[in-house]
């Protein structure tokens, strides 16, 4: 049922987290059912097998600054940048066979997510990779990449409402990035509780903006990816 439906594993960890809260937008409360809520958390987890392969190198960089933690994701009511992040993290890297994740602020650390590894699970190993300290440099994950001579068709960012350029611009390492090693890599930047960016270049064809996200925006990025 679950495949005939297509449904993203984001969209069931939307409905898990907005049914365990209790309430609607509406002011409607109910009393969450543990039978409920097990079978929105498996259906979760059984989705992944739903995400198609795109067969590309992805980087993917989660911001690990205290906006993160306590914003929310414009788009999806109660769910944090932080578990959106690691929830997004997780679907990637259970369903591209080539995938690195990294957290970064004003430095980079990388994170290794396992196979049978749940959701909190990332979530923890992401928050504890450094303290949370320091300026938020979006440039970070292109310096990476170059720094490490890596190979990457698609670098996925996710921030909250930080997208500060740091001393180097983005787009300026991300061209470096792409001179260096010969690769016309995709940019995505994800701002999940920014109405805005700056660090991202519109007039770029490989570079697709998201302020906010919601549950149509994996669908996009992956279509975007394919291109």
């Amino acid at each position: 049922m679950l495949q005939k439906a297509r449904i993203h594993p984001f969209s069931l960890l939307i409905a898990l987290i907005s049914y365990k809260t209790g309430k609607s937008k509406r002011g409607i409360k109910w009393i969450p059912n543990d039978a409920v809520l097990k079978a929105l958390d498996s259906a979760f987890y059984l989705t992944f097998e739903m995400v198609p392969s795109t067969e590309k190198r992805y980087l993917l960089a989660v911001n690990i600054s205290e906006s993160m933690y306590n914003d929310n994701v414009n788009g999806c009511g109660n769910i944090s940048p932080a578990t959106a992040a690691a929830a997004l993290s997780l679907v990637t890297a259970r369903t591209q066979r080539q995938c690195e994740i990294i957290a970064f602020t004003d430095d980079v650390v990388p994170v290794t997510i396992a196979a049978d590894m749940k959701l909190t699970d990332v979530e923890t190993a992401i928050k504890s990779a450094r303290p949370r300290t320091g300026l938020v440099d979006c440039s970070m994950p292109m310096q990476y990449a170059i720094k490490y001579k890596k190979e990457f068709d698609t670098i996925i960012v996710y921030t909250s409402n930080d997208n500060n350029a740091g001393y180097i611009h983005a787009m300026e390492q991300l061209n470096v990035y792409r001179t260096t090693s010969g690769i016309h890599v995709k940019l995505i930047v994800c701002a999940m509780s920014s109405a805005g960016f700056s660090i991202g270049d519109c007039d770029d064809a490989a570079v697709l903006l998201v302020p906010g996200f919601d549950t149509d925006a994996p669908t996009v990025m992956n279509d975007f990816v394919m291109q």
